[in-house]
């Protein structure tokens, strides 16, 4: 083959660029670039290393150059790209802390997270680069000149977009801030012109309770969280209009017109709840209604509705959720955490249902003349008792009771328990169509017959606390990892580890 007239191998550098931004691994990058001598001589041309992938971390320093990690970078051929691509880097993350106690994941941090810095050397920052993109403070600055140069150099910056825990405004803010969270303690009065214009997402903190005037929040705001504290309902026209996601006390009082039009999400926090004295108040633009009481039900009529999920605030009173008085007939999802007295009919709109702690009768829930299809299907009975005319993708099961039957045509199947002190037995054989097996228990135990291995096409997720039996008649060599208590079973062509 003549490589000088070969297509191919004499693809533009612009292409070669373009093609290897599409791969996400960076040896798979490398690998690409041996492909032929060309490639491997104007790599500098056109390779760039996915930057996601490579961990840059530094104590007391924001200086990219200074980063830990590249004393483990061996390969000198690729050198220039490794720095090229360090210093193309544009969205690293900022830690403020005390001190190196102060936290409390401080290794996983400094894996994680790419730059940390102390606050009695917070003074050493005059103004922060523009790779720097998000500031976590984990620190309360005692000393308020330590404070305000920290501020003073946050107002040079025009990068930082995301700034979290703050604990003031009365020193200002980069108006390049888009997403801001308030620090716990935060129970300033808000002034017109303190947040910044752009703002995209607020979240007060848990302590914030004071009454926010007309003209404050800006109106390109999008989601906003008040604190479980908060309890002061807005006035008309105080929530802007361009609010789509909004999450509140459940104790707030609400007023007819107070919430936008617009607004697409609603979540109410998991306290006592108010009785709805108008339905009115919630808006018809709703998609996603999260954490009311059952008691609501049948007064809402909300026919853009496609997700909701019940909580009961009352452990001693079970109530009763009837699915004919459900707020639409286009749900998706529903969901329940605690348990209730079940009546009427399953809408089959639903695809993703959630039946915790709940008995369920499945003719009169499911009946036989209906066909449901479910993405996700979790539940607190033995799958055995689920009818041939529910198909489900995904099982979530959480019983302790022993399984002694899992549906065919179930892809991944999950089981979950209500205590680390019960020992979980599947008396049963696992599905040939099951790719994926979630088992996060203390001593599962599984029958020698279980699990064939030819039906793990590629990966069996087992996420323990303690320890799990899973016996395997035949086993192979094969690549093991272990990252967070999750232990992946990795298949490579015909080969397994015994776990």
């Amino acid at each position: 083959m003549n490589n000088q007239t070969n297509t191919i191998v004499n693809l533009s550098h612009l292409i070669l660029n373009k093609i290897t931004n599409l791969i996400d691994d960076n040896i798979d990058k490398i690998c690409f670039s041996l492909v032929c001598k060309r490639w491997f001589d104007d790599r500098d041309k056109y390779l760039i290393f996915n930057t996601d992938n490579i961990y840059i971390s530094s104590v007391n320093s924001i200086e990219i150059k200074d980063f830990k990690n590249n004393q483990y970078f061996r390969l000198k051929s690729y050198e220039n790209i490794f720095h090229k691509s360090i210093e193309s880097k544009n969205d690293c993350v900022l830690i403020i802390a005390k001190n190196k106690f102060n936290l409390i994941t401080f290794w996983e941090m400094q894996r994680t997270q790419n730059f940390i810095y102390y606050e009695d050397k917070i003074r050493e920052i005059e103004y922060f680069p523009s790779y720097i993109t998000k500031i976590d403070i984990k620190t309360d600055f005692f000393d308020e000149e330590d404070l305000i140069h920290f501020y003073r150099a946050l107002n040079k910056s025009q990068s930082v977009t995301e700034l979290n825990r703050c604990g003031t405004l009365k020193y200002g803010l980069p108006q390049s801030i888009r997403k801001l969270s308030l620090a716990s303690y935060f129970n300033d009065e808000l002034v017109k012109g303190c947040l910044p214009a752009n703002l995209v997402t607020l979240e007060f903190g848990t302590y914030f309770n004071k009454q926010i005037k007309h003209g404050i929040l800006p109106e390109s705001l999008v989601i906003l969280k008040y604190g479980w504290v908060y309890k002061i309902s807005p006035e008309i026209g105080v929530l802007p209009a361009s609010l789509k996601v909004l999450s509140i006390s459940s104790e707030m009082p609400l007023k007819v017109g107070s919430l936008p039009h617009s607004l697409e999400k609603l979540t109410l926090s998991e306290h006592r709840i108010l009785p709805i004295e108008d339905p009115g108040v919630l808006p018809q633009s709703l998609k996603i209604l999260k954490g009311i009481p059952h008691s609501w039900l049948p007064v809402l009529h909300l026919p853009n509705l496609h997700s909701l999920s019940v909580t009961n605030q009352n452990l001693n009173d079970s109530g009763t959720i009837n699915f004919d008085q459900l707020p639409s007939n286009n749900l998706k999802t529903f969901k329940m955490e605690r348990a209730y007295l079940l009546t009427g009919t399953v809408p089959t709109s639903i695809t993703n249902l959630v039946l915790r702690k709940s008995k369920l009768d499945f003719d009169k829930l499911f009946p036989k003349t209906l066909q449901y299809h479910f993405e996700r299907f979790e539940c607190s009975i033995d799958p055995s008792q689920i009818p041939n005319n529910i198909s489900i993708d995904r099982l979530v099961v959480e019983l302790k009771e022993p399984v002694t039957s899992i549906p065919h045509q179930i892809q991944s199947v999950s089981f979950n328990t209500e205590s680390w002190f019960y020992t979980k037995l599947i008396e049963c054989r696992i599905p040939r169509t099951v790719t994926e097996l979630k088992i996060p228990f203390k001593n599962t135990k599984l029958p020698i017959e279980a699990i064939i291995l030819s039906q793990l096409p590629k990966y069996s997720i087992i996420q323990s606390f303690y320890t799990i039996q899973l016996p395997i008649q035949e086993t192979k060599l094969a690549m093991f990892f272990i990252k967070s208590r999750t232990f992946l079973l990795k298949k490579i062509k015909d080969c397994y580890i015994n776990l």
